[in-house]
């Protein structure tokens, strides 16, 4: 069974990211972004296995979470999916 990877922001840092760990065969790669246009870049350069919004849904079957968000949005993010985290997630 793969090990699932939530990549939390795929800009530059997020996306790279997470297109450099697709080479893993173990792991799932999911991409989470609000912004409808990067997650339309991130799905036509096959950044991830799957790209969504719903970060709650993501999160929730992630065994390990990256935040790559801007520094001032990380504390605003944890506070509101702090109750979707999978139990012992690496976060």
């Amino acid at each position: 069974m793969k090990k699932q990877i939530a990549i939390v922001g795929l800009g530059l840092i997020g996306g790279s990211l997470a297109m450099a760990l697709r080479g893993f065969e173990d792991y799932e790669i999911v991409g989470v972004d609000r912004d409808g246009a990067t997650l339309d870049f991130a799905r036509a350069h096959a950044a991830a296995d799957r790209v969504t919004e719903d970060a709650g849904a993501a999160i929730r079957t992630a065994d390990v979470v990256v935040l790559c968000l801007h520094p001032r949005g990380i504390v605003d993010f944890l506070s509101a999916h702090r109750d979707h985290f999978k139990a012992g997630a690496l976060v």
